[in-house]
């Protein structure tokens, strides 16, 4: 299937909004237009230098270890899926020899490439604890693991789904941590997910949470 634009129209779509001082924030999955927008990419910031871009991929599904390394030089910002638990069967048609190169959380977080959590709802549920649990696992529903070499552990994806999505929107000042200033967005769980072997964390519960400073308890 052929991208939906051409090289050249990327090319002066990504330099537009680049020039108007904006983040372009990408759909891209396949190899072949994760590429293509990485030139759309390179071009824009060789005319027009920019620090602090964040210019983001969405998904990035499918990479190779040149692509990353792009990525990593070029300072884009990845928002990878993590819907292995209800998808996990529509990776068979890739063949088991790409499943390590697919959603590669692993890969991003070592080698230093800002990452934040999504759902892509209604594509997979918009349940944050099931993502992460999804991003350590790698496990799909019906129990199959697909691309172990890219789970990443508790913490590391909790990072990607509170710090790394602030980061990702401009919003590290203000949201993502538990700091003195920020907003006071959090959930208290019945259990501590990041000191435990993780298996299924979607399951455990939300007791109560706090947004922006309002209280809200969960009934069972």
């Amino acid at each position: 299937m052929p991208p939906p634009r051409s090289p050249e129209e990327l090319n002066a779509l990504i330099l537009r909004v680049h020039e108007a001082g904006l983040q372009a924030c990408v759909h891209s999955n396949g190899d072949r237009e994760i590429e293509m927008l990485l030139n759309a990419f390179e071009r824009a910031l060789k005319q027009k230098p920019r620090a602090n871009h964040r210019h983001r991929i969405e998904h990035c599904s499918v990479v190779t270890e040149a692509l990353l390394q792009r990525i990593k030089n070029l300072a884009i910002v990845v928002v990878p899926h993590s819907y292995i638990w209800e998808h996990g069967d529509k990776m068979e048609n890739y063949g088991a020899w790409r499943w390590d190169w697919m959603h590669p959380a692993r890969s991003l977080v070592d080698l230093g490439i800002p990452m934040a959590g999504h759902s892509d709802d209604p594509v997979s549920a918009a349940d944050p604890l099931l993502r992460i649990q999804d991003m350590v696992t790698r496990t799909s529903a019906e129990g199959k693991v697909y691309g172990a070499r890219q789970r990443i552990s508790a913490e590391e994806a909790l990072r990607a789904w509170t710090v790394g999505g602030a980061y990702a929107s401009f919003e590290e000042d203000r949201k993502g941590s538990i700091t003195s200033g920020k907003l006071a967005d959090f959930v208290v769980l019945s259990d501590d997910e990041t000191v435990r072997k993780i298996n299924c964390p979607f399951g455990k519960a939300i007791c109560c949470g706090w947004s922006a400073m309002r209280i809200w308890v969960a009934i069972s």
